[in-house]
């Protein structure tokens, strides 16, 4: 089974702490981190974790931060016997690292100066008592940093669906048009219309094409050709060939058929 990355990145610390305390001058001597950590009596909290633990707030990943808190408590209240005064220490440092994502943050409207649950409570500098109450505050920040970015999300895909509306039967539309439009990468649209839809942007355009050239060919008698470019479409044949490719019949076929009276 493969390792997540959080798995790889601990592993990789936990090599690079036991590294830290191996005698160079003593060849064939193995250290092993698992021993190490319960001789420390020094809490942990590396600077690449506080990193970590900050993207992934900012992610929004609720998920992702509880993994890593988890680790966190592991690694300082399992693996090793903290003083008091470390586990003190230990508490200002996240606290330190909440008071830095907020005031990072503070262009959010959650953020603001009376809310506790970043660590400003009106008693200027007070520290939090215990890991659960930074917990709950990380989680409570990392939740809304998730709801904004969905309701992001969301107006975005609005916006581009409108467009699609508005705009399928140009020839000339595509992905990129759509992204360079949004300020947007093509990679980032890609992906967040397919989360949306289910299928793709391509196939989407294609189908509201073709279920319009089914409206036509059921209520006009225009000809084959206009209809495929009244739909969007660069030329007849193209259009055939999507259409035979959705209906398994011609469109001509398809127009004369009994079935034509009702959708498909």
């Amino acid at each position: 089974m493969a390792s997540s990355p959080l798995e790889v990145w601990r592993s990789y610390n936990e090599a690079r702490q036991a590294l830290d305390v191996l005698d160079a001058e003593l060849t064939g001597h193995v250290s092993r981190y698992d021993t190490l950590a319960r001789q420390s009596s020094h809490y942990y909290y590396p600077i690449d974790l506080e990193l970590k633990l900050t993207n992934t707030v900012r992610a929004g990943d609720v998920d992702g931060l509880e993994r890593l808190f988890d680790h966190i408590e592991v690694e300082n209240f399992v693996h090793r016997q903290l003083s008091p005064w470390r586990k003190m220490q230990l508490l200002q440092e996240l606290q330190g690292t909440l008071h830095k994502l907020s005031e990072q943050l503070s262009h959010l409207p959650v953020v603001d100066s009376g809310n506790p649950a970043l660590g400003d409570s009106g008693d200027g500098d007070r520290p939090v008592q215990d890991m659960n109450g930074i917990r709950s505050m990380l989680r409570a920040l990392c939740e809304q940093i998730g709801q904004q970015k969905s309701n992001r999300h969301r107006k975005l895909f609005e916006d581009i669906r409108t467009t699609i509306a508005k705009r399928y039967r140009d020839s000339s539309l595509s992905l990129c048009q759509i992204a360079t439009e949004q300020k947007q990468t093509e990679s980032y649209v890609s992906t967040l219309f397919k989360e949306q839809m289910g299928i793709t942007f391509s196939d989407y355009v294609e189908q509201l094409r073709l279920d319009e050239a089914c409206r036509l060919l059921r209520e006009t008698e225009l000809p084959i050709v206009e209809i495929a470019e009244q739909v969007g479409y660069n030329s007849d044949k193209s259009f055939r060939r999507a259409f035979k490719r959705a209906h398994g019949i011609q469109p001509t076929s398809f127009r004369k058929a009994p079935e034509a009276q009702t959708d498909i």
